[in-house]
């Protein structure tokens, strides 16, 4: 199974048009795939040759009300919140981010997908126990090499991180921090990607 996995399009239709020539059984979108909420339908009708194989999460700039609408309207796979079992893996997809420092306490600056830390926690309880689990989302983890902005701060959170301690998935990715895109980091034996518009491949 080849599945191409990328984030933070960001209405950028030029690379969507490259990534809707590779070949591979899946591609998933960690989110932010506009800019909050802008170019949405642009970048949909692109990607739309891809239809059910594409398999989507909402970034920080989508709510998932509209993309729960972007992947009824262009034949995506919606699993923000879901499992998706294929073959002997469970693909978990959990998306937005936690509130920005602009929009901490939530104001009008907010983008429409930030939440709360203790969102996070209590949606991921329902990915726990699950075994061969590749888990993607658009928040990073606290203190690693995925969260590290270009002024020196770490902005992922901990509770991505303790998931990734205490259930051991196969894989993780994140998006979010677009300067981490590329980095790759080994968590107590769990393989971590940051993927970014560029994107990794993971053949299973």
């Amino acid at each position: 199974m080849k599945i191409f996995v990328f984030s933070d399009l960001h209405c950028d239709v030029g690379r969507a048009k490259e990534i809707c020539n590779f070949e591979a059984d899946f591609f998933v979108l960690c989110g932010d795939a506009s800019d909050v909420g802008d170019g949405l339908n642009e970048v949909g009708k692109v990607l739309s040759v891809l239809g059910k194989k594409l398999l989507v999460i909402p970034g920080n700039n989508e709510s998932e009300k509209q993309m729960s609408a972007w992947c009824d309207e262009f034949g995506f796979t919606n699993f923000h919140k879901k499992v998706l079992k294929k073959g002997k893996y469970y693909f978990a997809g959990l998306g937005h981010s936690i509130f920005l420092p602009f929009s901490n306490p939530p104001n009008d600056l907010a983008t429409p997908g930030e939440k709360s830390e203790d969102w996070f926690n209590n949606e991921l309880k329902n990915f726990e126990g699950l075994k061969n689990l590749l888990l993607f989302c658009h928040q990073p983890p606290i203190n690693t090499s995925l969260d590290l902005t270009s002024s020196g701060l770490h902005v992922g959170i901990k509770v991505v991180k303790n998931f990734i301690l205490e259930n051991k998935p196969k894989y993780f990715f994140s998006g979010h921090i677009h300067e981490c895109a590329g980095n790759k980091e080994i968590i107590s034996g769990v393989k971590c990607f940051s993927v970014g518009k560029k994107g990794v491949w993971i053949n299973l």
